[in-house]
């Protein structure tokens, strides 16, 4: 009885080491998607550094058909951080102190919940932090969200749709995370159609290739005319003679370079598209990465039909799995 008492303490020991070093013991965190909780004394919010915060912190998510916040902000003093928020998913932590001779700005994960992104801005005086704080404030929103994204990708690679990711790979030679309930397909040459069949809050998802020009590059203007070209081909508006496209004139969409997640290069474009002949309208995003083995470029793009909804949560679960995506040519 006592050498068994002895190995139950032992291995319980040892499960307990195993969680406090980063295993799988730690709780779970709190909170909804995209809700970052800020760890700052009421002093120092009501100066420069809690300004900058606010500044970009509090910014309106580009290319979105209504005013909605990047994150929904929450906030506690230090006192105040105890064991009830610290297994919050997001958090930024600001500390003030001449214990540190320059101000720096510190990522780290996990450390009190899993999943878990902690930033952690510290230096010897307002004016240092809020300083480091503007310099590093697209560093901190790609962090949040790329920990967002992968959160994201890793639950819905879990529960996803089997038979269409297989129909994806199959019609284009194309792997891609397929979320859950994107069950409907329409499919052409070259070009495939997959949505929901919540006619109130449509999820879209579409994947179509283009032939790869002569310089090799991911250029958006030829990205998105190569678009509205697909689009207007496939995508047949509510009225005769309507079609899907790109909308230019209230926010013209963002482009940028990012990385997916097997590492290829890829273009992000970011905007709104709107129903020519009609008043139809919504977010998107596109990801287009070059296939140069079959000499195409490969586009994945989501957009979202959801009037009068709120869509900034929705989306981002959406384009996350854009991430996902990889070429492998068809059979």
């Amino acid at each position: 009885m006592k050498r068994t008492l002895y190995i139950i303490l032992t291995l319980f020991g040892s499960l307990l080491l195993n969680g406090c070093s980063g295993g799988s013991l730690k709780p779970n965190s709190t909170g909804a998607a995209y809700e970052l909780l800020l760890v700052i004394d009421d002093s120092v919010f009501h100066s420069a550094v809690g300004d900058t915060l606010r500044m970009f912190l509090n910014q309106d998510m580009p290319c979105m058909p209504q005013s909605e916040p990047l994150f929904n902000l929450s906030k506690t003093d230090k006192k105040g951080f105890n064991d009830l928020l610290q297994p919050a998913r997001n958090i930024l932590i600001v500390h003030v102190g001449d214990r540190w001779s320059a101000a720096k700005i510190k990522k780290s994960h996990d450390r009190w919940s899993h999943p878990q992104a902690i930033i952690v801005a510290q230096g010897p005086d307002i004016s240092s932090i809020a300083e480091a704080l503007g310099r590093s404030q697209d560093a901190i929103i790609d962090f949040f969200v790329e920990a967002e994204h992968k959160n994201a990708i890793a639950y819905q690679k879990k529960s996803c749709e089997a038979v269409m990711q297989e129909k994806v790979r199959e019609a284009l030679g194309v792997s891609l995370t397929v979320p859950k309930g994107l069950t409907r397909s329409m499919e052409a040459e070259q070009f495939l159609w997959l949505a929901n069949a919540n006619l109130n809050e449509r999820e879209n998802l579409l994947v179509y290739t283009t032939p790869l020009p002569a310089d090799g590059k991911l250029d958006p203007d030829r990205l998105l005319a190569a678009r509205d070209s697909v689009l207007k081909a496939h995508i047949p508006g509510p009225s005769e003679g309507s079609y899907m496209t790109t909308e230019y004139r209230v926010q013209p969409p963002m482009a940028r370079p990012i990385k997916l997640e097997n590492g290829r290069d890829a273009m992000e474009i970011r905007g709104l598209w709107r129903v020519e002949g009609n008043y139809m309208g919504g977010p998107f995003v596109s990801v287009s990465t070059l296939d140069t083995v079959n000499r195409r470029i490969v586009t994945a793009e989501v957009f979202l039909y959801a009037p009068n909804k709120y869509k900034r949560n929705l989306l981002r679960r959406l384009e996350a799995n854009l991430y996902t995506l990889n070429c492998y040519g068809k059979n």
